[in-house]
């Protein structure tokens, strides 16, 4: 069986979080605007974001987790587009950790400069 997914309109708020989000994403060098993904209805029990095609679809009730869960939804996401890798695999699980302590280096050159 196959959901239809079904866009929904953001309130203020909701459009707060996902602007934080953005934001958020944007320092792991995730290049994506508002225009790259959808809110959708639903999209399953325990299902946060997914890829459909090229479209990102996130689901409504994940902008009441805050911000950064949107964020690592929103960046997960975005690795399966653009990366190819799949849930739950050892390359994404490698992927991550190396953005992780990439992201960690960064910041430790930072401080002692």
């Amino acid at each position: 069986m196959r959901l239809a997914f079904e866009e929904v309109e953001t309130d203020d708020f909701e459009e707060d979080v996902i602007n934080q989000a953005l934001r958020l994403v944007k320092r792991l060098g995730a290049d994506l605007t508002r225009k790259d993904f959808l809110i959708v209805n639903q999209l399953g029990e325990s299902v946060f974001g997914m890829v459909r095609g090229s479209q990102i679809l996130i689901a409504h009730r994940t902008l009441d987790m805050g911000a950064r869960f949107v964020a690592s939804t929103l960046y997960e996401e975005w690795l399966h587009k653009t990366e190819n890798l799949t849930d739950c695999s050892r390359d994404l699980q490698n992927l991550l950790f190396e953005k992780l302590f990439a992201m960690v280096e960064r910041l430790c050159r930072k401080e002692a400069a």
